[in-house]
């Protein structure tokens, strides 16, 4: 009950400006959608290995520090993360100018999803270089339109519902990284290395926001790439390695959310990895 009314209430909320993905392991044109997913990426199988890190469209990981909420760094690095794939270019963005400027955007918890989007789709985004993040310490907002990164403006967020997780091993692969929302345990918090798994997580409890930037195998256990907004002090340089195709572990599968961005036409970075 407590994952329908959070989902009840996303779609409320992101409404204006998010779309709907059904699952797609539930669709009854599955086949047919992984079909056109190869058509318009170059691939006629999704790749068993993938870490968008290696093509360049990824930047460093960020501390959250007292922001406390998550969702604002991640929506940010799913946009940088999005365009970089679009364009060619890495541009990191600024955090500081939603801190500023946007005072809907830090209420608790998911609720948030939806004034951060709406500010995003109708202001755009300064680069980080014009407008500086300061740890979550707010100043008065000094946002220049002039300075707004072609892209960011028009932003839409698609909602990828699901629960299986080869839809989205299909998402990161076809869209790029992805934005996915997860249960935070304690031993989740002093994760340092290696594969994470904790039977205990409750994927109805979904309550932090991360890019997940690929995905692989290592001696036959499957896993996430996952970059998280604590430092690079935190797990394995920022990064942690979650279990993959192992009961929804935390329920990383459970919602997650691509990015749309509308650009003139424009040469893509990578055809073989991404599809609009």
């Amino acid at each position: 009950m407590v994952k329908q009314a959070i989902l009840l209430l996303l779609v409320q909320i992101v409404a204006t400006n998010c779309r709907i993905i059904p699952s797609i392991g539930e669709s009854t044109n599955t086949r047919e959608l992984q079909k056109d997913v190869g058509r318009r990426t170059g691939m006629t199988d999704i790749p068993d290995q993938l870490d968008w890190r290696t093509q360049g469209v990824v930047t460093s990981v960020k501390n959250q520090g007292a922001l406390g909420s998550s969702l604002i760094l991640t929506i940010v690095d799913m946009i940088e993360s999005d365009l970089a794939v679009r364009t060619g270019k890495l541009n990191i963005l600024s955090i500081q100018q939603i801190l500023d400027c946007c005072p809907t955007c830090k209420i608790d918890g998911l609720d948030s999803v939806g004034p951060i989007v709406e500010y995003i789709h109708k202001f755009g985004l300064e680069r980080e270089s014009d407008y500086p993040y300061h740890q979550g310490v707010n100043s008065s907002c000094k946002y220049n339109s002039k300075l707004v990164v072609q892209g960011t403006t028009g932003v839409l967020l698609e909602m990828v519902i699901s629960g299986n997780e080869t839809d989205l091993k299909i998402i990161c692969a076809t869209r790029g990284p992805v934005l996915v929302v997860i249960d935070v345990t304690r031993s989740f918090q002093v994760y340092s290395s290696g594969i994470f798994y904790d039977e205990d997580c409750d994927p109805n409890n979904l309550n932090h926001a991360m890019l997940l930037v690929g995905y692989g195998t290592e001696e036959k256990e499957d896993y996430w790439i996952v970059k998280n907004s604590w430092g690079t002090e935190w797990g394995n340089e920022g990064y942690v390695m979650m279990s993959r195709n192992r009961n929804d572990n935390c329920g990383i599968a459970e919602l997650a959310f691509s990015a749309i961005i509308t650009l003139i036409p424009i040469e893509m970075k990578s055809a073989k990895y991404y599809t609009n």
